[in-house]
């Protein structure tokens, strides 16, 4: 698999890519075959040395991830081979694969694309409580600000 992994800190180039075996999934994890990672404020602040207790040189950055999966730990419920789907990780999404906890990864609806997907799952988990679900409700009866309106569909919070 490849890895983006951070150097030294600094400016975007100091991120490089590297070689790395293929990681397997641990107990309650399963494997994402990456399509798109997510780049916020916090893997740029880490790369230039400015998030408090962020990822040193030699790490993988990167906590937002879409794609699918394409390996998963027995223990897993609820998520299968061949899912689309978004999670988030404190590191490593900057790589062709990333093992997540089963907890952290949202299945996601057939219409909802995996470049939008990679853009969620900071933002999801700071709004998440105990369950997250895809409703149909037509956009005119929302009244309630804790939905929000994606593609054709609308996640209940």
């Amino acid at each position: 698999m490849k890895s983006v992994i951070l150097t030294k800190y600094g400016a975007p180039e100091v991120l490089k890519v590297k070689e790395f075996k293929d990681i397997e999934p641990l107990n309650n994890q399963a494997r994402i075959k990456v399509h798109y990672a997510g780049i916020n404020f916090a893997e740029i602040m880490a790369r230039m040395k400015l998030y408090p207790g962020g990822p040193k040189p030699g790490s993988v950055l990167g906590g937002e991830v879409s794609g699918i999966i394409d390996k998963i730990d027995k223990n897993v419920k609820g998520l299968s081979i061949g899912d689309k789907v978004m999670g988030l990780t404190l590191n490593g999404s900057y790589s062709s694969q990333a093992c997540i906890d089963a907890d952290s990864i949202i299945p996601l609806p057939d219409n909802f694309k995996l470049d939008e997907a990679a853009a969620f799952p900071v933002t999801l988990k700071g709004l998440k409580s105990t369950s997250i679900r895809w409703v149909s409700v037509p956009p005119e009866n929302i009244l309630n600000p804790l939905f929000f309106k994606v593609s054709d569909k609308i996640l209940a919070l």
